[in-house]
């Protein structure tokens, strides 16, 4: 038969995508199942087809090979965010290996040994940092959570084929700390009766846009950042959140009227405190500040950091080469194990927090460029002993893959959030004379697909 959209099919799931959804065959075809993992036989609605895939969601489970449990969470099934908190923490990290070995598989690299994955010892309130929408609901009433987890949202407006789901009103949140989610209660309370409401981004109005909340775990320190996109006066909201808990150092309001909430903000306004709190990471002192990248499970951040380092092998003499260093936390940790490290980022605000963060920990052997990583490659930085690259989902670069290996470096190390695009690039450096250690995966990001994979490769 031919398959079209609004179809119900029963499927029986076999494997697993790199976005944590069952993957079936029906009619010859390949088929996406949210909602369902390998082992299920479901009952399925066809939602649509794009690039030779179908994608379906669950209707109902007609067996499992993999038992589920009562997840702790009541938003759970609504909210986006933990797609299995009804999988045993035990299979989710089994499925994990799982997906990184078939995406290596996939891409021929079936022989490269795949360690089991380091599991997280907090499987709730993990999270250093949440982010936080702001919406509203039927009554017109303010809500402020995150995004429902459904396939057919409002189009975004910047770009087409981004789908922003609608947000529902977040009780409790067990991904954060309790007093992440008083605040996060304190905050709409305060808001709601002001009359401002969320900014649509197809139409650019309203005014609220979110909350981001960090959580230092070994102080209990909390920086708030409320995004807006026109100034308001905060002082009542800061004051309220203060209130809520004492441990709120830093509030601050970020202002951004372009579509895109990632936009680097117009005007940052320190309402409350200074402008960033502190972090500990295996004995670096790290300031965050309301935008700064960190991972977002300390302990796992230490486990995964020291594979790097472990990975490096330095002795001390070494010139390391990091790129993509974002706030430098890689890069310090390196620069004590070796003779000089250079940290290479595009953003800006990153770049000073790096270099801010070198003259806090007094670490003079590490410098930070400003720069886009082509085009610090292409000029051919020589005597470069190790490289590590931390890159964003979409992987590294050819052109900058090529240029690593034009530098003839002893040793590389990988640390993706991507096993799809790990595996495309390790193909590439395999093939210009690399060898491939074993792949590591860590998982920062329980009861989600997330898995972040640390490869050495060896000249």
């Amino acid at each position: 038969m031919s398959l079209k959209t609004g179809d119900v099919v029963e499927l029986r799931v076999t494997g697993i995508s790199s976005q944590g959804k069952g993957t079936a065959e029906e009619d010859g075809e390949p088929v996406d199942v949210a909602g369902a993992l390998p082992g299920d036989v479901v009952e399925a609605r066809l939602l649509g087809r794009d690039r030779g895939r179908w994608t379906a969601a669950t209707l109902r489970k007609v067996s499992s090979t993999i038992d589920r449990i009562a997840p702790r969470c009541e938003h759970f099934g609504v909210c986006g965010g933990c797609q299995w908190q009804d999988v045993a923490y035990t299979d989710q990290l089994a499925l994990k290996r799982e997906m990184v070995a078939d995406r290596f598989r996939s891409a021929g690299l079936g022989n490269v040994h795949i360690a089991n994955v380091i599991g997280s010892e907090e499987t709730f309130h993990y999270r250093n940092k949440m982010d936080f929408s702001f919406g509203r609901n039927d009554a017109g009433q303010l809500l402020l959570g995150l995004y429902k987890g459904v396939e057919d949202a409002i189009d975004e407006g910047d770009r087409p084929r981004k789908k922003v789901p609608p947000v529902f009103d977040l009780k409790t949140c067990w991904l954060q700390s309790e007093a992440s989610n008083e605040i996060v209660r304190t905050v709409r309370d305060e808001l709601q009766g002001t009359g401002l409401g969320f900014y649509n981004t197809a139409a650019r109005s309203g005014t609220l846009r979110s909350l981001v909340i960090r959580d230092v775990k070994a102080t209990g320190d909390i920086l708030v950042n409320l995004n807006v996109a026109r100034k308001i006066h905060a002082e009542g909201v800061a004051e309220a959140a203060v209130k809520t808990s004492p441990n709120v150092k830093v509030f601050i309001q970020s202002v951004n009227r372009k579509r895109s909430r990632n936009a680097v903000p117009r005007l940052q306004e320190t309402v409350l405190g200074e402008d960033r709190i502190i972090e500990r990471i295996l004995g670096l002192d790290v300031q965050l500040s309301a935008t700064s990248f960190a991972q977002v499970n300390t302990g796992q951040a230490e486990r995964l950091y020291q594979l790097a380092l472990d990975g490096a092998r330095l002795k001390g003499s070494e010139t390391v080469l990091d790129l993509y260093c974002g706030a430098g936390t890689l890069s310090l940790l390196l620069a004590k194990q070796a003779g000089k490290v250079t940290g290479v980022e595009l953003l800006e605000e990153a770049v000073q927090d790096a270099r801010s963060n070198a003259e806090r920990n007094e670490i003079t052997n590490c410098e930070f460029v400003c720069k886009d990583v082509l085009e610090y490659v292409g000029s051919q930085p020589r005597g470069v002993d190790v490289v590590t690259v931390n890159p964003p989902r979409a992987g590294v670069y050819r052109a900058v893959l090529n240029a690593i290996c034009r530098m003839k470096t002893s040793r590389i190390v990988y640390v993706s959030c991507n096993a799809e695009t790990l595996a495309r690039d390790l193909v590439v450096l395999k093939r210009q004379g690399y060898k491939i250690g074993k792949a590591q995966p860590v998982d920062l990001f329980p009861h989600t697909h997330h898995c972040e994979v640390v490869v050495s490769l060896y000249r």
